[in-house]
Order: structure tokens, then C-alpha cells, then sequence
């Protein structure tokens, strides 16, 4: 309702019509004087107090909204729409949620997968118990939300779970903890990557960091293998330019 009042910004004329319907039909003039009809017309104040009732409501909603404004993060009301976030949970690169058990601390279900995950991923098919690739690589995303509930976050190079698909997809996960409505969850998201010749069995791998972020590198593909991507000028002028200061062979 507040939208249709922002868009068509009717809530003033609402009011001020509104008003004038219940003078007509309650109220005669007489020069300068008023006084109360003999013969009021109650369907045109019914109206009139119609109109009135939704301009109020309208002017409280946009106060509300105002207010909402003030104390929380979004300006635009659609940026409180589940259906809105659904299309955006969509859009995004394959992302996850999964939620902790209130009974049982160490439950933790997977609730939730995009659209781009589904596409990633493809059918998830039952493996079985004796199966060690696919328990290893349900151990690693295990301790992935372990770590990510312990420690707010967590980054991991792991194993997609697609049982089925070889080889497996090696990915870089990052999840993290938050609350909501007194329940935990772990959301995440990943980017597929080739795993670098110096992995080795260190358990850990300093990756290079970018704004806080883990910093991906762009491997070059046959236009018939891969996936074309349009170059900023900006971003040409910085290739140019780490180019030139590169020592030349």
C-alpha cells in the first residue's frame, strides 16, 4: 500500500478530497457562514470518510516507513520482500544454508541451495556408507561449519559434493555464522578453482588477499571450452600497465 502511494503520490489529494466530500455532505454555506444541512447526503460522506481513512492510513505507513528508514540498513522497502531476496539467493554465484538444530547443538541440516549451485552441482545421487571419497569429503564440509560456527568464519578448499561426477570439483568455500530469530545457521558460498602444484600435505595454504578477500586468479580457455567475459576499459588500462612495468625478457 505505501508503494502505490509513493508512486501516484495520492495521499495529500486524498485527504483534501476526502474532506471536501464530507463538508458537501453535511455542511450548507450560506455567504460566509456554515451550518448544518437539513437533508445531509450520507452515501457522498461515507465517501468522503472513505477517502480520508485511506489517506491517513497512507500518511502513517509513509511515517513508518520513515522510521524504519532511520533504524535500519535499506532505504527501499523492497529490500524487506522474502520473495525479492529469493530471486537475488538465485542470482548469485552457488551459494548454501544450513541450519543448527535448537535440541540438538551438533545437528546441522542443509535447508537451502541457489539456483546456481543446482546448475553446479547437478542431481546430488545416494552413495553409500563404504563409499571413502564421498565420507571424506562430507568430513570436510563438517568441519567447515564446525569451524565457521566456533569462529564466525570459515575458508575451505574442498571437494563438491557430486557424487557421481569425475573427477571431482575442487572448490573454495567460505561460510559464515549468523543468528536469527534465536537460531544459528552457517550460510556459504564457492567458486570452483584448480588447486595449485604447491598444495602439497600442509594442512593449511596462504592464499593472496585482496579487500579482505581471498584473491582468485583467471585461467585462459579455447573460446569453444570456455566462458567469454567483457573487459572493462579500466581494467584493460591496468593490464597495460602492469604489463609495461613487467621486466623485459
Amino acid at each position: 500500500m505505501h508503494l502505490l502511494g509513493r508512486l501516484l503520490n495520492v495521499k495529500d489529494p486524498l485527504l483534501g478530497i476526502g474532506a471536501l466530500l464530507l463538508v458537501l455532505a453535511f455542511v450548507k454555506t450560506s455567504g460566509s457562514s456554515f451550518s448544518p444541512t437539513a437533508h445531509p447526503s450520507y452515501p457522498l460522506g461515507v465517501v468522503g470518510a472513505g477517502l480520508l481513512a485511506l489517506g491517513a492510513f497512507l500518511e502513517l505507513d509513509e511515517r513508518r516507513i520513515r522510521a524504519r528508514d532511520r533504524t535500519q540498513r535499506f532505504s527501499e522497502p523492497v529490500l524487506y520482500d522474502a520473495p525479492f531476496w529469493h530471486k537475488v539467493f538465485d542470482a548469485m554465484p552457488p551459494a548454501f544454508v544450513k541450519a543448527v538444530s535448537a535440541d540438538e547443538p551438533h545437528a546441522i541440516d542443509h535447508i537451502a541451495e541457489n539456483a546456481s549451485l543446482e546448475r553446479f552441482q547437478g542431481s546430488s545421487r545416494p552413495g553409500t556408507d563404504t563409499d571413502e571419497e564421498r565420507n571424506l569429503i562430507r568430513a570436510d564440509h563438517r568441519r567447515g561449519d564446525e569451524e565457521a560456527l566456533s569462529g564466525g568464519k570459515s575458508l575451505f578448499i574442498e571437494s563438491s559434493d557430486t557424487y557421481g561426477i569425475s573427477p571431482t570439483r575442487q572448490i573454495v568455500t567460505i561460510k559464515t555464522s549468523v543468528k536469527y530469530g534465536g537460531q544459528r545457521f552457517v550460510v556459504g558460498w564457492f567458486v570452483p578453482v584448480e588447486l595449485p602444484q604447491t598444495l602439497g600435505k600442509s594442512e593449511t595454504y596462504c592464499a593472496k588477499e585482496t579487500g579482505q578477500q581471498v584473491t582468485f586468479g583467471l585461467l585462459n580457455a579455447p573460446d569453444s571450452e570456455g566462458i567469454r567475459l567483457t573487459i572493462g576499459e579500466a581494467a584493460q588500462r591496468a593490464a597495460e600497465a602492469r604489463q609495461s612495468r613487467s621486466p623485459q625478457t
